[in-house]
């Protein structure tokens, strides 16, 4: 009694309750964090493209939709070894990455009316020695296993020649098989929470985005009513267009490659801040349950000898098994006689200040 606490002591009994205060404080900001460990990819498992010509600032004419994906696998070594030389790529996003195939066909014929064709055709027709705009749109869209869906949309001007080129297209001229727009959309993106993919690119000496694709369409069965349709897919390196290595037997569209992220399946089911109202309160009910009435049960926790109350407790246990019920509900009132009085129970288990010395000292003569 009197002594300095030992730091042995200290850290025991203050630094272990510090230690678990932030561990059930700070422990569940790593659910949320990369370091959890129920973080999952998200990997892509569907993919969508769509193809419009815009004229006018207003009207729009869809060509091309396509819904069917031919792969989604990850890519060759060979083509991560062209990309990772970029500064934008890392060595872990190769277990990310995943390459999405389209397939080169639309999902439907083209239908159009004879009016609307006729309106498109005569736009171009006005166009081509104007500066009446005529835009080339592209959407699409990937679905992913975890989260929603994220979708972007590129857009491009064409010139002159492409639009006497989509004209000739419309007039089922034969030299005009199909039309290549080089830059149309980012070759790599990345799809982290957002609903809007993040281009990657590599910026090169002249300017240009290494990672930028073309793409190449065409109207197929042009001549047939009813029948026609569009074809999308990138440029082929070749001297053969699609339109020509379709016929062989070529049926691959427009690739994406993508780089999918990691979640965390907490953080997918509860928002940080409702997540920590919870564990604060859960931790505040437990802390409270813990401490509360403890100053009104000092006077039996603290007692040396609790052998004289805790016989009170089993002579009432006893008197009930007997069915003595006039004597279980006497020494009931005894008992609560003797919570009343606070000088009887210290006298009953004995001085507490005195137990303390007692033990102090015998502690300093061993």
């Amino acid at each position: 009694v009197g002594d300095p606490v030992g730091a042995r002591t200290k850290n025991m009994f203050g630094g272990c309750f510090l230690f678990i205060m932030f561990t059930l404080l700070l422990g569940p900001l790593l659910l949320f964090s990369s370091l959890t460990p129920y973080e999952y990819p998200n990997y892509v498992n569907e993919a969508s493209v769509e193809l419009n010509i815009r004229t006018n600032g207003k009207n729009s004419y869809n060509i091309f939709t396509n819904a069917r994906v031919q792969s989604i696998e990850p890519p060759s070594q060979s083509a991560w070894d062209e990309m990772v030389q970029a500064h934008a790529l890392q060595s872990g996003d190769r277990d990310l990455m995943r390459r999405v195939q389209m397939q080169i066909y639309s999902d439907q014929v083209w239908a159009i009316t004879p009016p609307s064709k006729s309106a498109l055709k005569a736009f171009l027709e006005t166009s081509v020695n104007d500066t009446s705009r005529v835009v080339l749109e592209m959407q699409y869209k990937f679905t992913r296993n975890l989260t929603g869906d994220a979708f972007s949309k590129v857009s491009t001007d064409l010139n002159s020649g492409n639009k006497r080129i989509l004209l000739d297209m419309l007039n089922c001229e034969s030299s005009a098989n199909e039309l290549s727009v080089t830059d149309m959309y980012p070759g790599i993106q990345r799809l982290d929470s957002s609903s809007a993919p993040t281009p990657v690119t590599d910026i090169v000496s002249d300017g240009t985005d290494k990672f930028a694709s073309d793409i190449a369409f065409g109207l197929k069965d042009c001549n047939k009513s009813g029948e026609s349709y569009w074809y999308l897919g990138n440029p082929a390196h070749s001297d053969s267009t699609l339109f020509e290595l379709e016929e062989e037997g070529d049926t691959t569209g427009i690739t994406f490659y993508v780089i999918c992220e990691r979640v965390s399946m907490v953080a997918l089911h509860y928002s940080v801040f409702g997540f920590y109202i919870s564990v604060v309160y859960l931790i505040g009910r437990l802390i409270r349950g813990f401490t509360s009435g403890m100053a009104t049960k000092v006077m039996f926790t603290d007692a040396p000898r609790a052998d004289v109350v805790l016989a009170i407790y089993d002579a009432i246990a006893l008197a009930r098994n007997d069915n003595r019920f006039r004597t279980e509900e006497l020494l009931y009132y005894q008992l609560i006689d003797l919570i009343r009085s606070s000088e009887e129970v210290k006298y009953l288990t004995k001085s507490y200040a005195k137990s303390r010395l007692e033990q102090s000292e015998k502690l300093k003569s061993e």
